[in-house]
């Protein structure tokens, strides 16, 4: 028979013991946590670090000792010093996150009586949380609300149009969750351009997708593929990225400075390393100061439709010639459409290829508009950027050429996307 007090430490044990999920029986309190099944994610309460007075309620990575948080519920409305939170799954089937006066911070919408015992909310190894009913339909995800961070399988439409569409936006500080002035997301200008904003001005720009619908990369110092997905539902696009089993932990992120970041974990020295981000620091200066000294010369230039004193190396491509290469700008050879006008295909002599952007006449950029971009463009090159290769005006026709990539570098195959 065993004692009292071993029986009762017995119980405690398996009480504490962390689960994968909550019902309607089984709420999440200040002090507890989730952890998925295979243990690579965790789901509980937290106050940033060296800060007491706020706490929130998040998902990090649950085998990694570095604490990394990949989605925030609560990021505007905190918990509030001295006040124990409480996630519930309610009646109708909504998580909802209250304080300890039985005030709502946040809560998702399903409002669905599934009407028999089993509805969960369930941590998968993926790091999504889902409300899932009994017969194993997921009614809502965090998936479909991502707050600053990309993880592989997550489903992100490009559209503007998409009832599910949403921005990235970064955290305010290195240990301040709340949304700060950057954002990213799909672009109303073409369904597949992602952008990055401070605030209500972009910051930048994907370089103009190829048409690909699928591409997968191997990375030989680390043995393992990343594929990007490509999905097209109706008028609707999305992308998805995964990497091969075995692989280290990733994850993309928009960092707190603006950077957009793919970090990879690695083991040997506990560590997040950037594999790659952009824009690179050096390129941010550089823009910056060809910005501001485009900005001094226009103020002291009247010209509005020449580049003459611009000061570039920059050939001028005859309109025909542009012609023939696109043959006659013909929709076999467009590779991306957007409110400014269509990018084509095109073939000059001797077998080169380019991008060809071809201003709309409705898009409203201007002279002024077109001899800033060609300006910052010939003026910012660099080995991670499209290279600009000459441009053409012919009466109301506004056009520029760039270099084709048909096989992207790293960064191409990792920014040109995301």
């Amino acid at each position: 028979m065993i004692p009292l007090p071993v029986f009762i430490l017995l119980s405690l044990v398996c009480f504490c013991k962390s689960d994968d999920r909550l019902t309607l029986v089984k709420p999440l309190s200040t002090g507890d946590k989730l952890v998925s099944s295979g243990g690579v994610f965790a789901l509980g309460f937290f106050s940033p670090t060296n800060s007491t007075a706020n706490s929130y309620i998040g998902i990090w990575y649950n085998n990694i000792p570095e604490r990394t948080y990949v989605w925030v519920a609560n990021r505007d409305i905190q918990i509030t010093s001295g006040s124990a939170g409480k996630l519930v799954l309610t009646n109708n089937s909504d998580l909802t996150l209250s304080d300890s006066k039985g005030s709502t911070l946040w809560t998702t919408m399903n409002n669905i009586t599934s009407g028999t015992t089993g509805t969960a909310v369930i941590l998968l190894d993926s790091g999504n949380l889902v409300v899932r009913l009994p017969n194993g339909t997921d009614i809502w995800q965090s998936f479909h609300y991502p707050t600053d961070t990309i993880l592989p399988n997550m489903t992100l439409p490009l559209s503007t149009n998409d009832p599910l569409y949403t921005r990235l936006i970064a955290w305010r500080g290195p240990d301040d969750p709340t949304t700060s002035d950057y954002s990213m997301g799909g672009g109303s200008s073409s369904d597949l351009q992602v952008i990055i904003w401070n605030g209500s001005r972009p910051y930048w720009r994907r370089s103009a997708w190829d048409g690909s619908l699928v591409s997968a990369l191997y990375q030989s110092s680390t043995s393992f593929i990343i594929s990007q997905t490509i999905v097209n539902r109706g008028a609707l696009f999305y992308v998805t990225f995964t990497v091969s089993d075995g692989s280290p932990s990733m994850r993309i992120v928009l960092h707190y400075t603006g950077m957009f970041k793919f970090l990879t974990w690695n083991s040997s020295s506990s560590s997040w390393e950037v594999f790659i981000e952009q824009p690179r620091l050096s390129c941010k200066r550089r823009i910056k100061e060809i910005q501001n000294r485009h900005t001094r010369q226009h103020s002291k230039n009247s010209k509005s439709d020449e580049l003459d004193n611009e000061n570039i190396e920059l050939p001028s491509i005859f309109f025909k010639d542009i012609v023939t290469a696109t043959d006659n700008f013909s929709d076999y050879n467009v590779l991306g459409k957007g409110c400014f006008g269509n990018v084509y295909k095109g073939l000059f002599g001797g077998g080169k290829e380019v991008a060809i952007k071809r201003l709309s006449k409705g898009s409203g950029q201007g002279a002024d508009e077109f001899r800033n971009e060609v300006v910052l463009i010939a003026k910012l090159q660099h080995r991670n950027l499209v290279r600009l290769l000459g441009y053409c005006t012919h009466e109301v026709e506004k056009l520029l050429v760039y270099e084709y990539l048909p096989n992207k570098s790293l960064d191409a195959f990792l920014f040109g996307m995301f």
